[in-house]
């Protein structure tokens, strides 16, 4: 009898059930659920910007300027007080949508259930357990390509509409969405139009964004600014070189692979419109590389690495369910091997560990993220608790006086204004190594000139990807040095406190010398050095070079300074800030240095930190990418000074710098301890690293500052 049960049951609808169910709950663990705010913070506070501007309706493309649209917040799936109904309900929608559209394909296109169980665990497990949500969202780009071009090609489905519907939301997430989905709209649209159909998809998905853009407070007329202020940007982004990298052939090689054979493919499916099929995957993969491989990180390589993966894995279901050759399927196999492996090789050289423990880990973390919502559930954990606990680490370690009025925080550190609760009023490009480009810089700086300016700032200097000190947001310094009074220096891992002058002092530029140099060449900077001295360095890129910017990476810029201290130090210098213009003498390097900048005896106490001669260099790899010759042109920064007395005590310079190795004219290295200056037996060495990145050269006179009894030699 219970052989003839066995008989009985359908073990091919059962199976599709069980594989339903497995792959809603492994998504919803990885999507929906989980997710604390543990990234560095500099990401962590432009998320909590972008829900500030959804929260207060701000004006995206003037009040703010960002790579995100007006949901951004969107991005993560953190928690925030007001926006986090909003992101709990579109985080499920994905969710949902995600798991039906994908178990959708698999039924439609593979039709066993063991394969496909295999098809969907590669799928949910590789692309979603990632730091960054690019992957994930270009992914629903893939799902409309198959479903329209694949499966639903004679009809407008359910499914294309809910696609659609979803991809307006994603498209208003962040900019290069935008692009991407747009392109891929607008292709299948083409494609409606030369059916002689109306463009019904293309129609949903201009409605259902426009009104989104609308409810999310946004006026109509806001929209052109967005669109101009991101591409502003993205141009900028573009010449913003991090670093190398020794992956990018084998993805490359792969993604030429891919395209050959999908090209072939196309032109034995169908004779119309094969074109349209290419050129909406090649949107995808050409903003995903670029996306991917300007930076060149490992968080970023594998927005690029992982899409190949899941179009090699869509295509590979697509082939075998045609009537091609066995050959071509064959092909597609091996494409798939191949993405597997270049995915593998990506992983173990970023997170040092194998696929098999990547996949192991997002086990893990599907777990922890479902006990993390038990909890929640039960009320043994609160969103709200975890998020003012995360805010009481911010109080702690940064220490502010009591406010009044508007602040404004430079450099990125704004997730200190929402620990505080202060009166947050950014400028427009809010986070100052985002101004890439002139344009850019000069908003910010007239936005410190306007009635908006805030009434204090903060203010620290700090910069990504080791660039010169001065550089990001550049123009606003001598805003901020001629409109804002120096209060106090917090402390030396805090800020400084800026407050609005009653009157701005005089500034000006005065023309020093144009020097027409070529890489790798010295320039001496000594003679003009009894100034400020303000530097643009004009570097032409060639078509070679553009081409590459676009599509790749920007040649990658160092500019070597060497001091009067005779201390030298290489800096990388993206080319539209370097055109831009930046304080280039003295050095400065934090806000102690900021402060002695502004006094009328800064040639004093920052006589070491001049700049004797500098050198712009560019590797022989990158050398064909640039023109030969650049044009360096020398200013001198002339503003009214302000005293600032409580900077030049003994005591708080002691305090200031307590724990550090100093050292002054002379080889000698100091430490400061319990306040006093004490002297160490070891002597400055130009050719020791350690001494270069631990000492802080200061100038004799402030040396002499310091409390000196009971000096004594240690190690």
């Amino acid at each position: 009898m219970l052989i003839e049960i066995f008989k009985d049951i359908n073990w091919h609808k059962y199976g599709w059930l069980t594989i339903g169910i497995l792959s809603l709950f492994a998504i919803l663990g990885l999507i929906a659920f989980g997710e604390k705010p543990t990234f560095a913070l500099l990401e962590y506070s432009w998320e909590l910007v972008l829900h500030y501007a959804f929260e207060t309706n701000k004006d995206l493309g003037k009040d703010i300027i960002f790579t995100f649209g007006p949901y951004g917040f969107l991005y993560f799936r953190h928690y925030y007080p007001s926006t986090y109904p909003f992101t709990l309900i579109a985080w499920l929608w994905f969710s949902i949508v995600f798991w039906w559209i994908s178990l959708s394909i698999s039924y439609r296109l593979i039709k066993n259930p063991l394969i496909s169980i295999i098809w969907l665990a590669s799928l949910i497990f590789l692309v979603i357990n990632d730091r960054l949500h690019d992957t994930l969202f270009i992914t629903f780009n893939i799902f409309i390509c198959i479903y329209y071009f694949y499966i639903d090609e004679e009809k407008i489905s359910k499914n294309l509409i809910i696609l659609t519907l979803t991809l307006a939301l994603i498209s208003l997430i962040k900019f290069s969405f935008f692009v991407i989905t747009v392109s891929v709209i607008f292709v299948i649209g083409l494609s409606e139009i030369l059916k002689k159909k109306k463009p019904l998809l293309l129609t949903i998905f201009i409605s259902t964004a426009s009104i989104l853009w609308l409810l999310s407070g946004q006026s109509i007329l806001s929209f052109p600014n967005f669109i101009i202020s991101s591409l502003e940007i993205s141009n900028g982004y573009e010449t913003m070189a991090y670093k190398p990298v020794n992956t990018v052939i084998i993805p490359l090689v792969l993604t030429i692979t891919f395209f050959l054979l999908v090209v072939f493919f196309e032109l034995r499916k169908r004779k119309k419109q094969w074109l349209l099929v290419i050129s909406a995957l090649l949107s995808i993969v050409l903003f995903s590389f670029k996306a991917g491989y300007c930076r060149a990180d490992g968080f970023h390589t594998s927005i690029f690495v992982k899409l190949i993966f899941v179009l090699t894995l869509f295509y590979t279901i697509v082939a075998f369910q045609s009537k091609e050759h066995r050959y071509l399927k064959i092909l597609f196999v091996l494409c798939l091997i191949q993405a597997t492996f270049s995915l593998n090789l990506h992983i173990l050289s970023n997170k040092s560990i194998t696929l098999v423990s990547d996949i192991k880990n997002t086990c893990l973390q599907i777990e922890s993220n479902y006990i993390s919502f038990f909890n929640i559930v039960n009320g043994k954990a609160s969103l709200k608790d975890s998020y003012e606990k995360e805010q009481e680490k911010i109080r702690k370690k940064y220490s502010l006086p009591n406010l009044k009025g508007a602040v404004d925080i430079y450099a990125f550190h704004q997730q200190i204004a929402f620990a505080y609760k202060l009166d947050y009023q950014p400028r427009p490009v809010f986070q100052s190594y985002s101004a890439y480009t002139e344009k850019l810089s000069k908003i910010n700086a007239e936005y410190l000139k306007g009635s908006r300016a805030p009434e204090n700032i903060l203010f620290r200097i700090e910069t990504i990807d080791n660039r010169y000190p001065s550089l990001e947001d550049s123009l606003s310094w001598p805003e901020l040095l001629t409109n804002y009074d120096i209060k106090e220096i917090l402390a030396r891992d805090s800020f400084m406190l800026m407050q609005k002058s009653n009157s701005s002092r005089n500034c000006s530029f005065t023309p020093q010398k144009d020097v027409l140099t070529k890489f790798n060449q010295p320039i001496e900077v000594a003679s003009i050095n009894n100034t400020r001295v303000w530097i643009k360095i004009k570097i032409n890129r060639n078509t070679l070079g553009i081409i590459t910017s676009k599509f790749y990476q920007p040649p990658k810029i160092t500019l070597r300074v060497s001091t009067i201290a005779g201390i030298t130090s290489d800096y990388n210098i993206p080319i539209l800030m370097a055109e831009t213009g930046f304080l280039l003498s003295p050095i400065v390097t934090d806000t102690l240095d900021f402060a002695l900048l502004a006094s009328s005896n800064w040639q004093e106490y920052l006589d070491l930190s001049k700049v004797k001669t500098i050198t712009v260099l560019v590797s022989e790899e990158d050398k064909r990418l640039v023109k030969e010759e650049i044009k360096v042109s020398f200013s001198e920064l002339n503003f009214d000074s302000q005293e600032t007395p409580q900077i030049l005590k003994g005591e708080f310079l002691s305090k200031y710098l307590e724990g550090v190795l100093v050292k002054g004219s002379s080889n000698d290295i100091f430490y400061i301890n319990q306040g006093k200056l004490k002297k160490t037996t070891r002597k400055f060495d130009l050719a020791n690293q350690t001494d270069l990145e631990e000492t802080k050269v200061i100038s004799d006179k402030l040396l002499e500052l310091i409390p000196r009894e009971g000096i004594e030699d240690t190690n």
